[in-house]
């Protein structure tokens, strides 16, 4: 089951119970909520072309590490004509789409297997295989990854190198599955 049907995502969003907190306020579901509805729709629209013969092609490929169908934006580009692949996805999802949130796990994915690499070679450690597990586990299960950068500023009014602390420019990164 490596690519998911728009109604399985939505289920899958059903039976997670986050506690998701807006304006002061707990938003008990989120998938009914007005305020979710664009993303949620945005990554629907992403499940809807994996599975539309017109945009399968474009919209999956073959995992090299679990030999199954997979959304492209849960693959590990490895070549030239990933790329071109994955620019035509994007390009294909912006008809639809303001803005199609799956690329940014992919992004994120492509990231940390190349980061995980590094440092393993760097300090021979044991992250890149954790990553690779996660991968597999992505993309066997189809999963939507989502990260954010929070960046708290300092002074708004001062350019990043002008900031008196430097690490007021500091990003962190946050993934959620």
């Amino acid at each position: 089951m490596a690519v998911l049907t728009s109604e399985q995502y939505i289920e899958s969003l059903r039976k997670q119970k986050p506690r998701v907190f807006m304006a002061g306020e707990e938003v008990k579901n989120i998938v009914d909520h007005p305020r979710f509805k664009l993303g949620i729709n945005n990554i629907r629209v992403c499940y809807e072309c994996a599975n539309d013969p017109k945009y399968a092609d474009l919209a999956t490929t073959i995992s090299p590490y679990i030999d199954e169908r997979i959304p492209r934006w849960n693959h590990i580009v490895a070549n030239e004509q990933d790329v071109i692949a994955k620019i035509r996805l994007l390009r294909k999802m912006g008809d639809y789409l303001s803005f199609p949130y799956r690329c940014i796990g992919a992004d994120l994915l492509a990231t940390t297997w190349a980061v995980s690499y590094d440092i393993d070679k760097k300090y021979n450690t044991g992250y890149h295989e954790r990553v690779i597990n996660f991968v597999k586990e992505a993309q066997r299960k189809d999963w939507t990854i989502g990260c954010a950068a929070i960046d708290p500023k300092g002074d708004r009014s001062l350019r990043p190198g002008k900031q008196a602390d430097p690490d007021m420019h500091l990003h962190i990164q946050i993934c959620s599955v």
